[in-house]
């Protein structure tokens, strides 16, 4: 349920900001990505049990087919940034 939610408030968050021409797309699928989970490919069932989450944002970049990468994840001792 996390994940989804997570992912859902991201999603939402990023199609306003494609809807104000923030992305060099208007089409969502050319315009960013959302992925949390286990479904999504960004845990397995070792990060679940150590209670970890773990995310990638893909936002368009002006080129077609580039997107800049995000991951992000949640541990339970803290937090992780890369980029």
């Amino acid at each position: 349920r996390l994940w989804s939610s997570l992912k859902d408030r991201v999603d939402s968050w990023l199609t306003v900001l494609m809807g104000r021409r923030a992305f060099p797309s208007m089409d969502k699928e050319n315009a960013f990505f959302v992925l949390i989970g286990i479904d999504d490919g960004t845990m397995d069932q070792t990060d679940v049990d150590a209670g970890r989450v773990i995310g990638q944002i893909g936002l368009a970049a002006n080129k077609p087919g580039e997107f800049i990468i995000f991951q992000f994840s949640q541990l339970s001792s803290g937090y992780e940034v890369t980029e």
